[in-house]
């Protein structure tokens, strides 16, 4: 299983959460990046307050009922630990770790694509 771990570092004035780029916020282009990608299994959502996560709900129902794809998406909100998020996603039905690959991404970073996520994968 390949989990994507995608977090927001924001410190002080820089663009976070909230912010929108084009009409949406900035972390749903990421988002959909690693949503959409085949070689991505799990998605594990870092730092995200309560009126984040009902973006993120919204967005992935869109997706879903576009694209036909279902991959478990994990809101963590502050205060939970990356340990505890990542621990939470890479268990598989018999709850045994079943991690192949984390990949992390900042969302302050929407450009990124589907080749830039096969290239850190390799």
């Amino acid at each position: 299983m390949n989990v994507a771990v995608l977090f927001d570092s924001v410190e002080g004035g820089e663009a976070g959460v909230g912010t929108v780029l084009a009409g949406e916020e900035l972390y749903s282009y990421s988002l959909k990046v690693f949503y959409l990608h085949p070689g991505i299994d799990c998605i594990v959502m870092m730092r995200c307050g309560s009126g984040a996560a009902a973006g993120v709900e919204r967005y992935i129902g869109g997706w879903k009922a576009e694209y036909g794809i279902d991959k478990p998406v994990w809101i963590c909100q502050e205060g939970r630990s990356l340990r505890q998020a990542i621990g939470k996603a890479g268990k598989n039905a018999e709850g045994e770790q079943a991690v192949d690959l984390y990949v992390l991404h900042d969302t302050r970073y929407p450009f990124v694509d589907a080749d830039m996520v096969y290239r850190v994968m390799e």
